[in-house]
């Protein structure tokens, strides 16, 4: 879905702003939906990884850019049959730690398209790469999916953007206020959904050690 197609939803709360002022703040609010939920996932995707290179590039489709690597796998069972191991991921220091020549363990990110694999593999092997996107500066529109399923919540988000700014005809940091809270606990439960399916998860909180 475009993001002219939502503009005239934001339009009916901010008269007189420019459509392409609205356009660009319907893209910030999508941009920050997509960092924070992880909801644009990317069918997985086979790597070939040639002997003796230890790099796996990804191209993520016109519009978009990688935004998290989900996970790296290894297929131990068959086409048919799959049965994935997952690599573990580990921090850009750690690579160097797992240096050496054999099957690939450890993963990290050398930049936001370039994967970096340890050890380095001594024959060609596939890997598997689940991935989640964002939209990018450049694009013009999101999944039709995320659009129709979050609408509202883009919407909130592209307002408080617009009603904040100082000195317009449509300003209004009061309204703005109210839709930055509307938009942020739109975006907790995207958060929830797409970590637990809209089954849920626990609501408990369990302590987390410091790496």
């Amino acid at each position: 879905m475009k993001y002219t197609d939502l503009a005239n939803k934001v339009l009916l709360e901010v008269p007189g702003c420019p459509v392409f002022s609205i356009a660009q703040c319907l893209k910030d609010a999508a941009i920050e939906f997509c960092i924070k939920t992880d909801v644009w996932i990317q069918p997985i995707e086979d790597a070939i990884v040639p002997a003796g290179t230890n790099e796996i590039d990804l191209s993520p489709p016109a519009g978009a850019e990688i935004n998290h690597v989900l996970g790296l796998y290894r297929n131990r069972g068959t086409t048919a049959s799959p049965s994935y191991e997952k690599l573990s991921a580990v921090t850009p220091v750690d690579i160097y730690m797992a240096a050496g020549s054999g099957p690939a363990r450890v993963y990290t990110m050398n930049d936001s398209d370039t994967i970096t694999v340890a050890p380095t593999p001594s024959v060609s092997e596939t890997l598997y790469v689940l991935y989640s996107l964002k939209p990018s500066q450049s694009s013009t529109s999101i999944p039709d999916y995320i659009a129709n399923e979050n609408s509202e919540t883009l919407i909130k988000g592209a307002l408080y953007r617009l009603q904040i700014q100082p000195q317009k005809v449509w300003s209004d940091p009061d309204r703005a206020g109210m839709n930055k809270i509307l938009f942020d606990k739109a975006l907790g439960i995207a958060i929830r959904k797409s970590k637990h399916g809209y089954a849920g998860g626990a609501l408990s909180v369990a302590p987390r050690e410091f790496v």
